[in-house]
């Protein structure tokens, strides 16, 4: 499971933006099965992401962040 979580968070910086929104969108579903790092990881490459030059990838990363946050229990918010 963690070198999908680590291949899902590579793809977030692929060259091709259909895999960057692919990556996002399945980041979705799994944030209580990041660890720390990876949790970090994804959340800081989704945020840089919003620099990306394509609106709808740039839709997908906030999309993205708006469900991790939310699905997230409050003892992985607190760290």
């Amino acid at each position: 499971l963690e070198n999908a979580i680590n291949t899902l968070i590579d793809g977030l910086k692929d060259k091709d933006k259909d895999v960057r929104e692919s990556c996002a969108k399945s980041l979705e579903a799994i944030p209580e099965e990041l660890n720390e790092k990876q949790l970090e990881n994804a959340i800081n490459t989704l945020i840089h992401g919003f620099k990306d030059e394509d609106e709808n990838v740039r839709k997908s990363y906030a999309r993205s962040l708006g469900v991790i946050s939310t699905n997230l229990t409050d003892k992985k918010l607190e760290g």
